[in-house]
């Protein structure tokens, strides 16, 4: 495989107005504006997303370029003003922010 496929893998999020940031361990957070959308713990174990409130098929789209680079079978979606996230299987809505094992299991809406 060439340099240039490899990085098209490992190099998913969008860069307009976003930052990756790695921390200690395993975590990580996504921060589009102004907003960190995607985040995940140290232990690598909980997730919260949050959209600061801008419901915008951009913060989607960051999110689900997170869930995607980092290795979860995870999606965000939406239906009218309603938004999801799941594992095909029990879908759970959300407004402003979210926070679950990386399981599903939720810790905190």
């Amino acid at each position: 495989m060439s340099g240039s496929a490899i990085m098209s893998k490992v190099n998913i999020i969008g860069k307009t107005a976003t930052d990756v940031v790695t921390g200690p361990s395993l975590a990580v957070s996504v921060k589009y504006h102004k907003t960190v959308v995607w985040e995940r713990d140290e232990g690598g174990k909980v997730i919260t997303l949050r959209t600061g409130g801008y419901k915008t098929p951009t913060t989607k789209r960051r999110m689900n370029q997170a869930f995607q680079q980092f290795g979860y079978s995870i999606v965000v979606s939406s239906s009218r003003g309603f938004w999801y996230v799941n594992d095909n299987r029990d879908p759970k809505v959300w407004t402003r922010s979210i926070r679950f094992e990386v399981d599903l299991c939720i810790v905190e809406v």
